[in-house]
């Protein structure tokens, strides 16, 4: 450490509010791991993953684009600790989004026997927990053309074609979805990132991007912590026990049960002698201290996830692409965040940036159309980007 290092203030930290903080993301992620998985329903509709608007996190679901090497690595993980982790674990509680190419999902399946084997584990326990945990939570996209793509990305994803073909649509879909590519992979990584990126030169990558996930999912946690107000009931000292345990509930129950605390705390304030008023109110600052360290963790999580989002071309590089090609791609990099279950083209038509021309209703209908297995019908005139595994409509998914 330098002298200038040496000599700078550094931040104070409130040890009593990072306890805190550490106990309700264990609490939380103890009951993330006992929760359902949560997948498509009968209809084929995948459920919506509504924002957290308290302390303006709301902050849009980030999609990951796992590869095969790397998702068959998390499935044996899963199978020999028995547990979840982090990415599943993310995904079902909806701090992030899945997105899979259909040819990985195929891989994992195929190349079972040969993943398991490199495991030592069982491939009957593998594929058991593939289908069980991780196939309701995986929006499954199909390959599609160049023309969405600019010419450097292009050239990028020719030079993966010709040295591993079955990367390809991962480095496709991450790159046009604007998303988190989960691999570790030189040569995917150099079509998605480009080969001078400091991702891809990184030699703790893997370690880097599981750390990401796991910053994420914890402010993530953090947050539905502090919907269902248990973070202020422990701090002013009001039923901190039964409002954790109800923080198993609903978004819209969690947010009552949050106004609900509030309400309670200025309620007994009013009513407290002098003794219990003052120490009320060194826990509303301790309360502070707490909600100030969520927001840091949230803003370093934050950027560390956009760091490690694809690179999107700026609209003057997207000028040589056809209409069609630029409102798709505008279409899916808008849908692969997306809080909500299923939209129609006229939402469609309201929510894109005003950048992108033309975008009436019948033309984004017509170019949602035209890309048939990237964005689905579940229902006439509604879609949604992706589609559950074919497997789920044999009865695989215990959820539904």
């Amino acid at each position: 450490m330098d002298g200038a290092s040496a000599r700078a203030p550094q931040p104070r930290v409130d040890p009593v509010a990072v306890d805190l903080l550490g106990r309700l993301v264990e609490l939380a992620h103890g009951r993330s791991r006992t929760e359902p998985i949560c997948g498509p329903d009968l209809d084929g509709v995948f459920p919506p993953t509504p924002g957290f608007n308290i302390l303006g996190l709301a902050t849009a679901a980030p999609p990951v684009v796992p590869d095969t090497n790397l998702l068959s690595r998390d499935i044996g993980w899963t199978v020999r600790t028995g547990s979840r982790g982090v990415l599943i674990n993310a995904a079902n509680s909806g701090a992030l989004r899945l997105l899979c190419p259909a040819h990985v999902a195929d891989e994992i399946v195929s190349h079972a026997d040969e993943f398991c084997g490199q495991m030592q584990i069982e491939p009957a326990e593998y594929l058991a927990t593939w289908r069980r945990d991780y196939l309701p939570l995986l929006r499954i996209i199909n390959e599609f053309d160049d023309e969405i793509f600019i010419a450097a990305e292009r050239e990028r994803l020719n030079t993966l074609a010709n040295r591993d073909p079955d990367d390809v649509p991962a480095a496709k879909l991450a790159l046009a979805a604007g998303g988190f590519l989960f691999s570790d992979d030189g040569p995917v990584l150099d079509a998605v990132y480009g080969p001078t990126h400091v991702l891809n030169r990184d030699e703790h990558g893997h370690t880097k991007w599981v750390d990401a996930l796991k910053g994420w999912g914890n402010t993530h946690e953090l947050r539905r912590v502090i919907e269902s107000g248990a973070l202020l009931a422990r701090l002013v000292g009001f039923g901190v026990a039964g409002t954790i345990r109800q923080t198993r509930a609903t978004p819209r129950t969690a947010t009552a049960l949050g106004i609900a605390a509030l309400g309670a705390a200025v309620l007994a304030y009013q009513h407290a002698d002098t003794a219990k008023k003052a120490a009320m109110r060194r826990g509303i600052g301790t309360a502070s201290n707490g909600i100030l360290e969520l927001l840091v963790k949230h803003a370093v999580a934050a950027q560390e996830v956009a760091r490690l989002a694809a690179p999107q071309p700026t609209r003057i590089e997207t000028v040589g692409l056809s209409s069609d090609a630029r409102l798709a791609r505008a279409c899916l990099h808008h849908l692969a965040r997306d809080t909500a279950a299923i939209v129609t083209p006229r939402e469609l038509a309201e929510q894109l940036p005003n950048h992108v021309t033309p975008r009436g209703e019948a033309k984004i209908r017509a170019v949602l159309r035209c890309y048939d297995g990237v964005f689905t019908q579940p229902y006439r005139g509604w879609f949604q980007l992706g589609a559950p595994h074919p497997e789920m409509r044999a009865g695989h998914n215990s959820s539904t």
